[in-house]
């Protein structure tokens, strides 16, 4: 998210939440800590990034579920055991 400092220096939070579709207080968020919250997330898509398939088929067959059904269905279907703060990132 190096992209939101840069634009910051030249637009304000509002319009910067208007455009990218984010609170006004998650882009202040991203100011503040968007570099730790990437590398978590590139963190999470090097180690889990070969079960992307599994994650995309089940969301499209099942698209009212959220994360916990989701992780159900990875362990019942897959044999995948994983944390519920892994398949919410």
């Amino acid at each position: 998210m190096s992209l939101i400092p840069g634009l910051k220096s030249e637009y304000p939070a509002t319009a910067i939440s208007r455009a990218l579709g984010l609170s006004r207080s998650g882009v202040y968020y991203l100011l503040d800590k968007g570099d730790k919250v990437t590398d978590k997330l590139e963190r999470i898509r090097q180690k889990y990034g070969h079960l992307k398939l599994k994650f995309d088929s089940l969301c499209r067959e099942f698209p009212k579920y959220g994360y916990r059904r989701i992780r159900v269905m990875l362990r019942r279907r897959e044999g995948i055991y994983l944390s519920k703060k892994t398949v919410q990132w």
